[in-house]
């Protein structure tokens, strides 16, 4: 089962993926006063310290030529895309991945010829496959939330690619509680 580690705004969260050997690491969409030139300053201070992932970047819009070359340039392979699928549009040169949730109606009009994979964010924990809803193609990634939610879902790894897990805030600089995303990772590791 493939793991994408999401969110990854501090190293402490970079770190604990990384061990867990994640295909992908996504650093956050930016914040209203962020440019891409301050996040990838950030990004190369860390990529040193992690081997093995592939980066990538939320966007909520579709990126500037410039954004681009710099995203390229810093090594980012991959953009998520955190838009409406009507308002998607693909990235030549970038593996594109489209999160969306699974209640969307214009996923039955989703472009898979342009996206590389689909994260699907709101998975109902209940007993209804969610998968039925989803379309064939492009590869499909479950966001998990908890073990619990793990529990539930993990009846239709055989009809999803991989999941997805949140990194978050630190308590304090360095300082994390790690217990139920160890629990999860462990899990699937299994």
């Amino acid at each position: 089962m493939k793991l994408i580690a999401t969110n990854i705004s501090n190293l402490t969260d970079a770190r604990f993926f990384a061990a867990y050997l994640p295909e992908i690491m996504v650093l956050p969409a930016l914040k209203h006063d962020e440019s891409i030139a301050d996040r990838l300053q950030w990004f190369d201070q860390i990529r040193s310290w992690i081997e093995g992932p592939e980066w990538a970047l939320t966007c909520t819009s579709y990126p500037s030529e410039k954004d681009m070359e710099m995203m390229s340039e810093s090594g980012i392979a991959t953009i998520l895309h955190s838009c409406d699928i009507a308002d998607f549009k693909a990235v030549a040169g970038f593996r594109n991945f489209l999160i969306s949730n699974v209640g969307d109606p214009d996923l039955k009009n989703l472009p898979s010829q342009a996206i590389d994979a689909l994260i699907v964010t709101d998975v109902n924990i209940g007993y209804d496959d969610p998968t039925n809803r989803l379309p064939a193609d492009p590869p499909i990634y479950l966001e998990v939330k908890s073990m619990q939610h793990w529990l539930r879902v993990k009846c239709w790894a055989d009809r999803i690619c991989g999941i997805v897990l949140r990194g978050g805030e630190e308590e304090k600089v360095g300082i994390k509680s790690y217990d139920q995303l160890r629990e999860v990772c462990e899990a699937i590791m299994d």
